[in-house]
């Protein structure tokens, strides 16, 4: 199925039109879904839906005490067919609250299997995300949610297991030879010692190379050769010393590839491995290769 995550109400004309099958999480979203759905009766059967369980997140999702006019409002539209009911993990990734997610699950296929009684067919069950799979085999049912895993990346050592795709590129636009005692950048940050050849690369924090990065706490990568950032990161732009290489204008360099510079990014920024790759902004060209 084609699930719409935490639609909206407004969402709701445009994904019955276009079949898609929404995530329904509160007593208020189902009573909006049910009400658009019987304003376009005419151009369905029947419509999916997704029910989400607050099984310990506690962000979204239905609770027990939901269960009773859940029922009752399914009951009332049975042009609604409930595909899945499924939950959300809080703590796959952290082997302390391993038996807290264990709990969750129970709390979830308790809910699961009263709707399964409710609506008198068998529904699809899914509650794990990329670390979730790797982790909890036993807790795979019907389906799994893989995001960040697609791309070789998860929450814990065992991305090991998974291969990383892709790359964050950019190129030099200019190279200069800087003076010794010179600055280079905002605010006079990257003043150095001795003359240095700096180079200027096309990509900013607007582009997801984050600030906090500026001033030698992290290196792009020409030819294999770290060359670390000199000063603070621009907007649109940093500055890279190249003097110890045969960098031209024009070349290559690589903010980060694969999963070890991705984890030691977010090491470095205090972060996770998530954030640092969806921070990478839409203005970034991307080039998708295929076998």
């Amino acid at each position: 199925p084609i699930m719409v995550m935490s639609p909206v109400k407004s969402a709701y004309d445009s994904i019955i039109r276009f079949q898609l099958e929404p995530e329904i999480y509160s007593i208020r979203s189902l009573k909006e879904f049910i009400e658009t759905a019987g304003s376009l009766r005419h151009l369905f059967h029947e419509l999916n839906i997704h029910l989400k369980v607050d099984s310990g997140m506690h962000r979204l999702g239905f609770s027990q005490g939901d269960m009773e006019e859940l029922g009752q409002l399914l009951t009332s539209a049975p042009f609604i067919h409930v595909r899945s009911v499924f939950t959300h993990l809080s703590a796959a990734d952290n082997e302390v609250s391993d038996t807290f997610t264990e709990e969750q699950i129970e709390t979830y296929l308790a809910f699961a299997d009263e709707v399964e009684k409710r609506v008198g067919h068998e529904i699809l069950r899914h509650a794990l995300n990329s670390t979730g799979v790797l982790r909890f085999p036993q807790f795979h049912f019907d389906m799994v949610r893989i995001g960040i895993g697609l791309y070789g990346f998860a929450g814990s050592e065992h991305s090991k297991y998974l291969q990383a795709l892709g790359l964050f590129k950019s190129y030099i636009i200019q190279i200069r030879t800087v003076d010794a005692m010179e600055s280079v950048g905002y605010n006079r940050a990257g003043k150095g010692s001795d003359a240095r050849r700096i180079a200027t690369v096309a990509v900013g924090y607007a582009d997801g190379l984050d600030r906090r990065l500026g001033n030698g706490k992290w290196a792009l990568s020409w030819q294999g050769k770290p060359c670390s950032i000199v000063g603070d990161v621009c907007m649109d732009m940093c500055m890279i010393d190249v003097t110890d290489c045969a960098a031209q204008e024009g070349d290559e360099v690589v903010i980060f590839a694969g999963s070890t510079d991705v984890h030691r990014m977010a090491k470095q920024l205090d972060t996770i491995p998530y954030e640092i790759l969806t921070k990478v902004s839409q203005r970034v060209n991307r080039i998708y290769l295929q076998e």
